[in-house]
């Protein structure tokens, strides 16, 4: 009986699960393989690579074919199976054993065969016999998937070991009982993942999304939610490639609501690369949000195709391509796709292929692997010498804006073929034509996605009319040696010398039509003001990549960009890349102002912050770091809220984005006609982000507020002034802007004795201001003890070990600033003052710095 009713019930499932597969093939998107091929069956390739060279060496590769794609071009790559490998070990010099875990391109994270893979008896039995063989052995972790091993043989029985992810190397080191384990970034091949045969769609809103829903946690789930609510309307058309569906064998994963939009993955790795491209588009989720170092290995493929792609938050993701969109706000990914139009559209897919092609290829990756394990491979840097007709001061200017760094510049008339011979590339520069920031590095880098012996522009812009020709693809025809570069090899001096006008020239390739133009005076077609209504101040140093993509390309997006004035101030950059960024954007647009300190930077944003409240011409000013962006059109609903009314300034909110979104709304919601100082006091002195407000500019200037130079959290304290120095302020619940907190390189998160310098600057201003306006008591009770200890005692334990003694001592000297009068409720702060007092200093640093890390 009882059997009866198990295979009645196993009867009814199987039933159920049937019902599921026809409902799920009949509801999705089956054509879309079948209408995708046509499209791309035709496109180019690549042929090969004229800038990297192919290793030396043979590697005996165990993992999918994903992994095998990926690797197969940077060296003599075999492909391992369990039956071949006594074969391969007898007919080859093996150099070294490389075994990559499955991906999720291959097999499902929830599948039981995922975790089998790793424990495969024959993959034992290689370990053994390259052992035996005295052939080192690496494991390659491209995906985190190492958390799967670590309880197995595998890393146990690893020579080596690269992760993608940092945090997780002390915890293998332990497993494997040795201390080869590395951190390797992630990489892409470039021969299959590249722009080639990419149209120009001038305004296709076509998204595509690649993964699959059961690999994501609930976590990462509710972020694709999250981001694609409100996407799929007219103007937005999603595909979804489900790279775990099989139509007719299991069931897609993805959400109900998204089945008719996805499609089974019917591709191989080659057609996925080439469907990439014909989408301006995609959607890519990060399965490691978490990671210090890690996140989908499919944005660099996407980026090196040029699509423009968003995605949830990922704070490495965020510091090496702030490119990349990172939506966090339900409409923000609709409204950014449609503000990217045109030109402005190919400019930011421009930068994904540019950044990816930097140093994010196989052939950058794969060299510090072999020369961890003691072999060659490092890549020589490529040099190019630019040709001039003549070098005036405009065209002496175009090329040092190069940010192509291994150049040099010649005249035509003074070159020689043995001077030639030192250079891997020629260019030709004309002084009555236009060069682009980008021009030589985007032109070189098609060098290493083709072997073609000359990179051109047959598509371009003279002034602004579009001289229509090939993009992006082949061509057998060079229209000007003046929008070309030459690999030296395949040419001589005076064969380069003699080209002249169009000429018939084989093995080409012509990239899109940004960063030249065919006229040397360019017209200025953009929209002029006679009057700004809103100074946004930016303080600038060394941030040139987030200033583009994240601050600039976010002001673009509101709706009064042409109305408002646009304050970049450099506090000395030294990189030799942001003043070109600068300049680029000031060159550009006719709202967009440059200042330039030009003495090595003072040490915060207080001095460039301070010049860009004198310089503002508009009666509002507000300010935004390069690193962060303004969503929501806030400053438009600011700006509308403070016009025509006595209010002295206006305050939004602002998120915090980190491992968690938090938003700040610190001093509630909608609140006017109040006492700003009472209000201040009654939230403990706590600082709402200067970045979400807009404010009277005559307000700042009458009261003579200035933020303190040379300090970190100078705008904490200016915050407070303004606060006590109004007469009326106005609170809103309006989000304003994002704050990126864990950004490489910003002051707050570069813990040394450098940042404990700054802050003591701050405290002692904020000690001499808050006497002057009688509230230093109330600040002590309210805030300082709290603000020590949350912060300040958080900060100490990260500091790098050989500053731990000083950072100390100013910490102390900081409590002194403020120590009269004091009275310590804190039992931390007690205790880190009565440690420092009784100079028990190694009991002060185990209890507030070791213990904590």
């Amino acid at each position: 009986m009882q059997k009866k009713k198990i295979d009645f019930i196993e009867n009814r499932i199987s039933q159920l699960n049937n019902i599921k597969l026809d409902l799920t093939a009949d509801l999705c998107d089956r054509s879309f393989y079948n209408r995708m091929y046509q499209k791309i069956d035709n496109l180019s390739v690549s042929n090969g690579t004229k800038f990297f060279t192919k290793l030396d060496m043979t590697v005996a590769f165990v993992g999918d074919d994903y992994s095998f794609q990926l690797l197969k071009d940077v060296a003599r790559v075999i492909k391992l199976k369990s039956h071949n490998l006594m074969e391969t070990f007898k007919t080859n010099e093996i150099d070294f054993i490389m075994y990559v875990p499955p991906t999720s391109h291959s097999i499902p994270r929830s599948s039981g065969n995922y975790y089998e893979m790793f424990l495969d008896s024959s993959l034992e039995e290689l370990f053994q016999i390259a052992g035996e063989k005295g052939i080192k052995t690496v494991l390659y972790d491209m995906e985190a998937s190492i958390q799967a091993l670590e309880y197995t043989s595998i890393i146990k029985n690893s020579d080596f070991i690269f992760t993608v992810q940092r945090e997780k190397i002390e915890k293998i080191k332990g497993i494997c009982n040795h201390q080869n384990v590395f951190e390797i970034g992630l990489g892409f091949n470039p021969l299959i993942n590249n722009p080639i045969g990419r149209k120009m769609n001038d305004d296709s809103c076509d998204l595509l999304h690649i993964g699959s829903f059961d690999n994501y946690s609930e976590e990462v789930r509710e972020n694709f939610n999250d981001i694609t609510r409100g996407l799929f309307d007219e103007t937005v058309k999603p595909q979804i490639i489900d790279l775990h569906f099989k139509i007719g064998k299991n069931i897609s994963s993805f959400p109900i609501d998204y089945i008719s939009h996805t499609s089974s993955n019917e591709f191989n790795t080659l057609q996925l690369a080439k469907v990439y491209k014909e989408y301006d588009w995609a959607l890519a989720i990060n399965e490691l949000k978490y990671s210090e170092t890690g996140f989908s290995p499919v944005i660099y493929e996407l980026l090196a195709s040029g699509c423009n792609v968003l995605s949830n938050y990922n704070v490495y993701l965020n510091n090496k391509f702030p490119n990349v969109f990172i939506i966090s706000n339900e409409g923000e990914a609709e409204s950014t796709i449609h503000s990217f139009k045109g030109i402005r559209k190919v400019h930011q897919q421009n930068a994904g292929i540019r950044m990816t092609f930097k140093d994010s290829t196989i052939f950058h990756q794969f060299p510090k692997i072999v020369e961890k394990l003691g072999l060659k491979g490092s890549i020589k840097d490529k040099k190019v010498l630019v040709l001039a007709d003549r070098i005036d001061e405009n065209l002496l200017e175009m090329f040092n804006k190069q940010t192509y760094e291994h150049k040099d510049l010649l005249t035509i008339n003074e070159v020689t073929e043995e001077s030639c011979n030192h250079y891997d590339m020629i260019a030709f520069f004309s002084a009555d034509k236009n060069y682009g920031e980008f021009y030589l590095e985007d032109m070189i880098n098609a060098f290493k996605y083709t072997n073609c012996d000359y990179i051109t522009r047959n598509c371009y812009y003279e002034n602004s009319d579009l001289i229509d020709g090939i993009v992006n693809d082949y061509t057998d025809r060079m229209l000007d040696k003046f929008a070309t570069v030459f690999w030296r090899e395949s040419f001589g001096l005076k064969e380069l010398c003699r080209l002249n006008g169009k000429v018939m020239l084989k093995n080409g390739y012509s990239l899109n039509n940004t960063e030249f133009n065919n006229s040397k005076n360019l017209e200025d077609y953009a929209t002029k003001s006679s009057g700004y209504k809103l100074s946004v101040i930016v303080p600038i140093y060394n941030n040139g990549k987030y200033l583009l993509y994240k601050c600039f390309n976010s002001l673009q997006r509101s709706s009064m960009f042409k109305e408002m004035e646009i304050l970049l101030v450099d506090d000395g950059s030294n990189d030799g890349y942001t003043p070109k960024i600068v300049n680029r954007l000031s060159n550009q647009y006719d709202n967009v102002k440059s200042y330039f300190f030009n003495d090595g930077g003072s040490g915060s944003a207080s001095r460039p912050r301070n010049k860009g409240n004198v310089l503002a011409s508009a009666e509002y000013i507000t300010y935004l770091d390069p690193d962060n962006e303004a969503v929501n059109d806030g400053y438009k609903k600011l700006y509308e809220q403070i016009v025509d009314t006595d209010y002295d300034f206006v305050i939004g909110n602002m998120k915090t984005l980190s491992n968690s979104n938090e938003l700040m709304a610190i001093y509630g919601e909608n609140k006017e006609n109040l006492d700003p100082t009472s209000l201040l006091i009654k939230y403990n002195f706590k600082p709402q982000s200067i970045q979400a407000l807009v404010i009277k500019k005559d307000f700042v200037l009458k009261n003579e507020l200035e933020m303190v130079i040379g300090s970190a959290g100078q705008d904490t304290l200016f915050f407070q002034e303004l606060m006590i120095n109004a007469k009326n302020v106005k609170v809103t619940d309006i989000l304003v802007h994002l704050y990126y907190s864990a950004v490489e390189n910003s002051t707050v998160n570069s813990i040394n004795k450098k940042y404990f310098h700054k802050v003591y600057l701050r405290e002692v201003e904020t000690n001499k201001r808050l006497s002057k306006y009688g509230l230093i008591d109330e600040y002590k009770k309210r805030r300082f003890q709290r603000f020590f200890k949350l912060w300040y005692l958080k900060k100490l334990a990260k500091v790098k070990v050989s500053d731990i003694e000083e950072s100390v001592k100013i910490l102390y000297d900081i409590y002194s600033i403020h120590k009269e009068g004091l009275e310590l409720t804190d039992k931390r702060v007690a205790r880190f003052v009565m440690l420092y007092e009784k100079e028990r200093f190694e009991t002060l640093y185990n209890d507030f710095i070791y213990k904590l890390r």
